[in-house]
C-alpha cells in the first residue's frame, strides 16, 4: 500500500499527511480546549476514559492491518488502548496489531469522544521526506 494514502478501507477517517496541513490550519488542536472539555474529549463519561496527563505528553493508540508499521500525520486515533482493541476486533477482524506512539496534546485533534487525527508537530519535515521519496520513485 502506498504510504501517501488513507486507509479507508479499514474503516476510519484517516487522511493522507498533506490533509493533515488542513486539519492544522482550519481545526482546534486539544490543548485549544479548555480543561474540562479537554477531559471530555478523552472519554470523560465513556469507560474509555484517560486523565488528562500533567506533562501534556499521552500515548496514542491505533489498529491497523498487520503490513502498517507507523503512525504518521492524518492518521485517526485514540488514547485508549481499549478503544483501539475494539477497533481492531470489530473492523479488521482481529487481523491486525496495535501501535503506540507518545505525541504532544497539541499534536491531537480531537474528532469525536477518544478519537482523534494525529498531526505532528514535525508535519513539515514528514511532508519533505515524502517529496524525496516521490522523487526517486
Amino acid at each position: 500500500m502506498n504510504n501517501n494514502k488513507p486507509y479507508k478501507e479499514f474503516g476510519d477517517r484517516s487522511r493522507t499527511p498533506y490533509e493533515a496541513l488542513d486539519i492544522k490550519k482550519e481545526m482546534c488542536s486539544l490543548t485549544d480546549y479548555d480543561i474540562e472539555t479537554q477531559k471530555e474529549w478523552l472519554g470523560k463519561y465513556t469507560e474509555y476514559y484517560t486523565e488528562l496527563p500533567l506533562n501534556g505528553t499521552i500515548t496514542i493508540f491505533r489498529a491497523v492491518p498487520k503490513y502498517v508499521n507507523k503512525i504518521r500525520s492524518g492518521d485517526y486515533v485514540t488514547q485508549s488502548y481499549k478503544y483501539a482493541q475494539n477497533h481492531l476486533e470489530q473492523v479488521l477482524n482481529g487481523e491486525g496489531k496495535i501501535l503506540t506512539k507518545k505525541v504532544k496534546l497539541n499534536e491531537l485533534y480531537p474528532v469525536n469522544n477518544n478519537e482523534f487525527w494525529f498531526v505532528s508537530i514535525n508535519l513539515e519535515k514528514e511532508l519533505e521526506e515524502i517529496e524525496k521519496w516521490t522523487m526517486k520513485q
